[in-house]
């Protein structure tokens, strides 16, 4: 957990916000993070899994009026595409949210990419179109809103509200940008040091054999 907050003090210019059932006390901080600094750019957002669940349930992110099934937490990974919704709150005001695991190391994240933030929806660091460990996405309308095309799905959408995390970030949101045409410049960046030998961090840059990465995943799950 504390590399990826190391990663975070050496990107100023993006803040990250964790979803957590801890607030910003000493106390708590400490009990996790040991004698760590908190960055600047880090803040807590107080969620409970219920009370995630709850902004779920309101208007099931406007998927119907059927409930979705989430009975445990990891059955979230499914609405990355929808923390954009569910968190608008926490999103107002700014350009761009994404998301992003807890066992990454990341390099200079709005410039490794090599990309038009002010052009591109959806900004992956893989060629999968969309990555569960970190995306990028506009904070538009079309983008914070583009999961709903699932329900062009049935069979998917079926499976979506089901209680079994199907992985919908990875395995069916690239399908959905795939088909869509009016996706602005739907590129993918190969900016992982996952799979090479050696790679090197410094001071917020990353270097691998291939050149700069903004990636490394080594929980790898």
């Amino acid at each position: 957990m504390n590399i990826i907050l190391h990663s975070a003090r050496h990107n100023p210019e993006v803040r990250f916000t964790l979803i957590t059932n801890l607030n910003e006390t000493h106390e708590s901080w400490e009990r996790v993070f040991g004698d760590m600094t908190k960055p600047s750019n880090v803040i807590f957002a107080p969620y409970t899994f219920e009370m995630i669940v709850r902004e779920i349930n309101k208007d099931n992110v406007g998927l119907g009026s059927t409930p979705i099934m989430i009975k445990n937490p990891y059955k979230l990974i499914d609405f990355k595409p929808m923390y954009g919704k569910i968190f608008q709150k926490e999103l107002a005001g700014y350009t761009h949210w994404g998301w992003f695991d807890l066992d990454i190391h990341l390099g200079d994240v709005k410039r490794s990419y090599e990309c038009d933030y002010h052009e591109e929806d959806f900004i992956s660091y893989d060629n999968t179109r969309v990555h569960g460990p970190l995306m990028v996405n506009r904070n538009t309308e079309f983008v914070t809103t583009f999961y709903k095309n699932v329900l062009l799905y049935p069979d998917v959408f079926s499976m979506l509200q089901g209680a079994r995390a199907i992985l919908f970030d990875e395995v069916f949101m690239p399908h959905l940008i795939k088909k869509n045409q009016t996706v602005t410049l739907k590129r993918s960046h190969k900016r992982s040091c996952e799979g090479q030998e050696v790679y090197m961090w410094y001071k917020g840059e990353m270097q691998g054999s291939s050149g700069s990465c903004v990636i490394y995943h080594f929980g790898g799950g």
